[in-house]
């Protein structure tokens, strides 16, 4: 009895372990394996992503899952998969989007389509922040940094700290947040597992955590900004489908190169005027981030972003670094506002105008648009222009704000981080990693695992000496970010300010 016992715990445990789920490759038409394409489980709200040779692992319980594979630049695919109680091996291969451009002829008095798409994406912009009452989700971020050259004058320091130009830093936390409309957000680090220092390092969280749909970004203009025309130029390079939709591609360039701009590619799902995916580039203090965001509807009406990806490079103060970030979102929770109408149909008020006047020749009398009127026409399915939208919102608002028994608070927000954060097992990270590490990246735990060892042993021996230096690693990539003093000698020394705020925005 006693064996049979132990070998149907065995079994358990094995079936436990080794529990079914879905593994392959990505790649693209040509071959080129894709490295961080997102794989989004719709039933279980779970994005993962492929490790950097375009390999990718989901875990699943038994049962049937619609599984989307994107990219950006490419078309999504979409398979429905039975997990049963092993492995199934699903190798996809992308095909680059087919753009199409909508048959409109431009004369020389007419502007860019760019424009009119823009104008009811604006318009919805201020919706879209105010379209949930309160989301929940997951978030896993994995930052690589590599510093590629320093001065010659901290080259002594830094060797002696063990900073060499081939030496990897790593770091990985998960956090979970809350947002609570207008302005409470919430987030709670539960795991963090870092080379360095003990304590967070500067990050990309400001982009996870905010929204493209605000005004402005860190003093930075957002695209989807009421006043962006005066610093943006818009250009229609084409629509393509995805998700049973028609997404238009727009180019966006500054009208003035600097500090407070983006500059890149901005999808935007038709009809819903939401954002589906964008690729920028973002410059500020002579620092270049290039920030790539993927979202998915996450309901019907409700597209929010599951996977970002961001590159960080520059040269500070001699300092030349380069980052690497990979941010995913999982397990949204989300509460619809219900004061909204989840269906609005939004017309560019330029281009009603000119069609009205082509056909009544007749000079149009002057009105203001009322929010009655304008809701009258959503409560019977009615179409709305975008400077209508603008308005109603904007009433909506102030009602809320009138109505509202808490005080008028720009921001709130709360970070914490649980008494266990640094102290989650090889398993922990195994089960909760989107993507495996790379060779890389294990070599760079490893190496700097080896140097808090030394580190610890010398602080242990002689503790009035290493008091001042108890828990401080040197320079880190980050610090140029972060900011910190450094020693080079007896009778000299450094510091590095920091110029992370140009990241922190929600």
């Amino acid at each position: 009895m006693k064996l049979i016992a132990v070998l149907c715990m065995s079994f358990l445990a094995a079936t436990w372990c080794y529990a079914g789920g879905i593994r392959g490759v990505i790649k693209a038409e040509d071959g080129t394996l894709l490295q961080y394409a997102t794989i989004y489980v719709k039933q279980i709200q779970t994005g993962v992503v492929s490790d950097e040779n375009g390999n990718y692992e989901v875990s699943l319980k038994p049962g049937w899952y619609d599984v989307q594979f994107q990219y950006l630049g490419y078309e999504t695919v979409v398979r429905k998969v039975e997990v049963k109680d092993e492995w199934i091996v699903i190798n996809i291969t992308l095909k680059t989007y087919t753009v199409v451009l909508q048959s409109v002829t431009i004369r020389a008095d007419q502007e860019d389509p760019a424009y009119a798409i823009m104008r009811r994406a604006i318009a919805k912009a201020k919706y879209h922040t105010q379209q949930l009452d309160a989301y929940t989700a997951r978030v896993y971020i994995k930052g690589k940094g590599q510093l590629k050259d320093y001065p010659w004058l901290a080259k002594k320091a830094l060797e002696k700290e063990g900073i060499t130009k081939d030496r990897v830093f790593i770091q990985e936390s998960v956090s979970d947040i809350k947002y609570t409309r207008p302005n409470k957000f919430e987030e709670k680090v539960i795991a963090v597992y870092t080379t360095g220092k003990n304590e967070t390092h500067a990050s990309p969280n400001a982009y996870v955590f905010g929204s493209f749909y605000e005004p402005e970004i860190a003093e930075t203009i957002s695209p989807l900004s009421p006043k962006s025309f005066s610093y943006y130029r818009f250009e229609y390079l084409g629509t393509f489908k995805d998700h049973g939709f028609d997404i238009s591609k727009i180019k966006v360039t500054p009208r003035s190169r600097g500090d407070n701009v983006v500059e890149g590619t901005l999808n935007i799902v038709e009809e819903w005027w939401s954002i589906h995916s964008l690729d920028f580039n973002v410059t500020k203090l002579g620092i270049t981030a290039n920030v790539k965001q993927i979202y998915d509807p996450i309901e019907d009406k409700v597209w929010l972003p599951v996977s970002q990806t961001f590159k960080v490079t520059g040269k500070v103060f001699g300092f030349e670094f380069e980052g690497n970030y990979l941010a995913t979102m999982k397990d949204y929770k989300i509460t619809l506002n219900p004061a909204l109408p989840p269906d609005i149909v939004v017309v560019d008020e330029k281009t009603e105008k000119q069609e009205e006047k082509k056909a009544a020749p007749a000079p149009v009398k002057k009105k203001e648009v009322k929010t009655k009127k304008t809701a009258e026409k959503l409560a019977n399915g009615e179409q709305v222009t975008d400077k209508e939208l603008r308005q109603l919102v904007k009433e909506y608002e102030k009602e809320e704000k009138k109505t509202s028994k808490e005080p008028d608070v720009i921001s709130e927000s709360t970070f914490s981080v649980d008494s266990l954060a640094y102290k989650k097992d090889s398993t922990f990270w195994s089960d909760i990693r989107p993507s495996p590490l790379s060779t890389e990246e294990v070599k760079g735990y490893k190496q700097e695992d080896s140097i808090a060892e030394v580190d610890r042993k010398k602080n242990e021996g002689d503790t009035l000496r290493h008091s001042s230096k108890k828990n401080k690693q040197g320079f880190q990539p980050w610090d140029i970010l972060t900011g910190d003093n450094y020693s080079l000698g007896k009778t000299a020394s450094f510091r590095i300010h920091h110029t992370v705020r140009w990241f922190q925005y929600r």
